[in-house]
């Protein structure tokens, strides 16, 4: 009669024990998805700021470029849309160059990259607005744009 009860208790425990570990398995495995969730949200910012720190270093070198170049701008008392066409902001052909290279890194460097530049003539002023957009990384719908405006003489 007490082996009777000693396999009746085992029996019982064992699946107590069953149970248990079932559920410790789901409070790990649920523990275990918050730092998961965080590890990837830490991966897409840090792929963000890449791609942000991608596009203030083109925007500094095309700034840079362009101000080697001053000289040689081709911008009478209007305002000209260098992308649209290059030559018109500029008079010579390393200046096209220049530009045209610079594009053709923005677009390689960032995804769904694109670059637009725009300058204004209000003498002796020169004004330069260069703007750098491309797509989240995650979803192709959402844009970033990082606008620089300068000035030089």
């Amino acid at each position: 009669m007490s082996q009777r009860c000693i396999t009746h208790v085992r029996s019982h425990w064992c699946g107590f024990g069953l149970i248990e570990n079932l559920v410790a398995v789901a409070i790990v495995s649920i523990s275990l998805l918050g730092p998961a969730a965080m590890l990837n949200q830490s991966l897409v910012m840090l792929r963000e700021g890449r791609n942000r720190q991608f596009a203030i270093v083109l925007a500094a070198d095309l700034a840079n470029r362009l101000y080697a170049l001053r000289r040689r701008w081709d911008v009478p008392g209007t305002s000209q849309d260098c992308v649209a066409e290059p030559p018109a902001c500029f008079n010579d052909a390393q200046s096209i160059a220049e530009f045209t290279g610079w594009q053709s890194e923005v677009t390689a460097s960032l995804p769904n990259g694109d670059a637009a530049v725009h300058m204004t003539a209000t003498m002796p002023l020169i004004g330069v607005e260069i703007v750098v957009n491309w797509a989240h990384s995650d979803s192709m719908q959402a844009h970033h744009t990082l606008l620089i405006n300068l000035q030089a003489s």
